[in-house]
C-alpha cells in the first residue's frame, strides 16, 4: 500500500501541476476512502480546492469558488485535529483566512505557527525558512 500510496499521491500533484484539478481530486479521494485521517492527502486536498480557485478568473468569485475555499479549509483543520502541531496545514490555514480576507484570523495563525517552531528544540534549513516566511507573512499582514 505505501508505494501505491505514493505513486498516487505523485499522480495527484503531477495531475495539479497540469491544471487537471478534478482528476487530482479523484485520486486524493482514493486515498482518503481508505484512511480519511491521510495527512498527506488531506493538506494536498487542500492545496488542490485553493489552487483551482486561483487558476479561475479572480474577477469571477463565485460560490464555487468560496465552496472550494471552505472545502480547503475542512481539510487543514482536519489536519489540525489529528496533530495541532502540523506545520503544513497551520501555514496553508493561515494563506487559506489571508486569501479570504479574514486577517484576523490569518495573523492567529501565523502566530500560532511561530510559536510551534521557536518551540522546536532544533530546526533544518526547511524549518527555519518556515519561520522566517511566516514571521515576513505575519509583518505583511501587521502592516495592512
Amino acid at each position: 500500500m505505501s508505494d501505491n500510496r505514493i505513486n498516487i499521491l505523485e499522480a495527484a500533484k503531477s495531475e495539479t501541476l497540469a491544471g487537471n484539478y478534478n482528476k487530482a481530486i479523484k485520486c486524493i479521494n482514493k486515498l482518503l476512502s481508505k484512511n480519511s485521517n491521510d495527512i498527506d492527502a488531506l493538506i494536498l486536498n487542500g492545496n488542490v480546492f485553493e489552487l483551482r480557485v486561483f487558476a479561475r478568473e479572480l474577477e469571477n468569485i463565485d460560490d464555487d469558488a468560496v465552496n472550494d475555499m471552505m472545502i480547503a479549509r475542512e481539510c487543514y483543520n482536519k489536519v489540525l485535529a489529528l496533530n495541532s502541531n502540523n506545520i503544513r496545514a497551520l501555514h496553508d490555514l493561515a494563506q487559506n483566512y489571508k486569501n479570504t480576507d479574514e486577517i484576523d484570523k490569518s495573523i492567529l495563525k501565523y502566530k500560532e505557527l511561530i510559536n510551534i517552531i521557536t518551540s522546536m528544540p532544533s530546526r533544518d534549513a526547511d524549518i527555519q525558512e518556515e519561520l522566517e516566511d511566516a514571521i515576513a507573512e505575519l509583518a505583511e499582514l501587521v502592516k495592512s
